[in-house]
Formats: structure tokens, C-alpha cells, sequence
């Protein structure tokens, strides 16, 4: 048994990969190859005599070699670890020669991602779907100010059994936070007149900052992500005041200097 690389279509130069001695002038049997590395490879038998005589077989080939399992997945976006992203965000990764589709899942926690590379199935997942493409977009909005890990394997099913890959390594992404809008009136003392032109600034619950004036109604109007919030005010011939307070719906506060 000899082997030879195929080089567009041709097979390269032959190398014998096997030999097997036979008695009697029929015989069958087989002879096994395992070739170094995947690819595509021409094959030839010959037949030789007491008196090394020959005959050489038509080619055989090419025959593709395929590793046992595809490759690792790598993904691409969005970077692992990234914040603020949508609620239905775009997910992409690299091609994986030789797979015709992927699959992809998300979960709330790590620990529900699939680790069996022959699984099919991911009960805990909140997206556990196919495709064939590189790319997918959750057709329903994932949930606000939660952190969703995320997974992608490759594999393929044209033949008569599903060949499946190992998993790309595990990533992770935040949602953006709920907005919600503030209302914030500054008075004059705790219960007193509302006074304007006063200077509010601070950062909402993931850090965007906000610098407003009180109008002449003694109010801002502020829209930024649900949590705690950071708060300065500022007016001359008042105290300047700092602090922190949880906003968790759009609704109207109010404060005092």
C-alpha cells in the first residue's frame, strides 16, 4: 500500500505505507494507514510475485482526512468581560473549516453551559440555538443589568452522523442598566422654598456622569442607569452638599441645602 499527498487533484509522489505477505493466488484482506496530519491523500496497491512480478492498482482518492473532533470555536465579539452591551446584542466568531453549523448558547450562570462535547441540549440555557452562520442576534431582549456567559460549537451533520468540536473557551458580557429619569428639587432647608440656579452634578449607577442647573422651579431633570447614585450641590451662599442615594424608578426626589 503506498500513499501519496494530493496536489490539486493529482496525486504527489508515492511513499509505501504498509505491505501484508499472502499465500495462494487469491486473497483479501485489509492494510491500515493512519496519515500524519488531515488532508487529502491519493492511495495505490501493488501486487507482487515469487518472481516480482507486479500489477498496481487504479488510483484510490483523493481521500479527505478529517480530525476526530473540530477545532475550538474562537469568538469574537463581544470582547469577553465587555459592559453596557444590548439587550439584543450582535455575538460573532471565526469560522471552523469543515463545520456547516454552530451552536450557541447562553446562560445567567456559567455552571449551565454545556461541557459534554456529544450534549444537544441545554435546559438552563436562556439561548440554545443552531445556525449556520457566524453571527446571531437574539430575536427577543436578553434581560437588563445582568451578566450572561456565552459559549459556541462547532460541528456538522451533512453525513449519515453529526461530527461536533470541542467548545470555545467561555465568555462573558453585562447588559446596559435599566434607565430610569429623576426628577431632583433642591429646597431651602427641609421644607422650604425650592431655589434655582443651583449646580447639580454627579454619576448615575455605572458611572455616567450628569452636571444640571435648578431652573427657576428648583428642579433637574436627570436620566441614567437604575442604582445608587452620586449627588454635589452647588450654589453660592449655600453649603455645598454631597451624597448618594438609590434611584430605582423614574419618579421626582427631593433634597434640601
Amino acid at each position: 500500500l503506498s500513499r501519496a499527498i494530493d496536489s490539486s487533484g493529482t496525486p504527489g509522489t508515492f511513499a509505501q505505507v504498509g505491505q501484508a505477505l499472502v499465500a495462494g493466488t487469491i486473497a483479501t484482506g485489509a492494510l491500515p494507514d493512519s496519515p500524519p496530519t488531515t488532508g487529502s491523500y491519493w492511495y495505490r496497491i501493488q501486487v507482487f510475485d515469487t518472481y516480482v512480478n507486479s500489477a498496481t492498482s487504479t488510483l484510490i482518492g483523493p481521500v479527505v482526512v478529517e480530525p476526530l473532533v473540530w477545532p475550538a470555536v474562537a469568538l469574537i465579539s463581544p470582547v469577553d468581560g465587555s459592559v453596557n452591551v444590548s439587550t439584543t446584542p450582535a455575538v460573532s466568531w471565526a469560522t471552523v473549516t469543515g463545520a456547516n453549523k454552530y451552536w450557541i448558547t447562553f446562560a445567567a450562570s456559567q455552571a449551565d453551559l454545556p461541557t459534554d462535547i456529544a450534549a444537544d441540549d441545554c435546559p438552563n440555557c436562556i439561548v440554545s440555538i443552531t445556525t449556520p452562520s457566524t453571527t446571531y442576534t437574539p430575536s427577543i431582549a436578553l434581560a437588563n443589568g445582568t451578566t450572561f456567559y456565552w459559549k459556541v460549537q462547532a460541528f456538522n451533520d451533512s453525513g449519515n452522523s453529526t461530527k461536533q468540536g470541542f467548545y470555545s473557551p467561555v465568555a462573558s458580557f453585562s447588559t446596559v442598566t435599566t434607565n430610569v429619569t429623576l426628577t431632583l428639587y433642591i429646597h431651602d432647608g427641609a421644607g422650604g422654598t425650592v431655589i434655582s440656579g443651583v449646580a447639580v452634578t454627579g454619576v448615575d449607577a455605572i458611572g455616567t456622569a450628569f452636571s444640571e442647573t435648578t431652573n427657576a422651579s428648583g428642579f433637574v431633570t436627570v436620566t441614567g442607569a437604575a442604582g445608587t447614585w452620586s449627588f454635589t450641590s452647588v450654589k453660592s451662599g449655600f453649603s455645598n452638599r454631597s451624597w448618594s442615594q438609590n434611584i430605582t424608578e423614574t419618579g421626582a426626589v427631593h433634597t434640601f441645602k
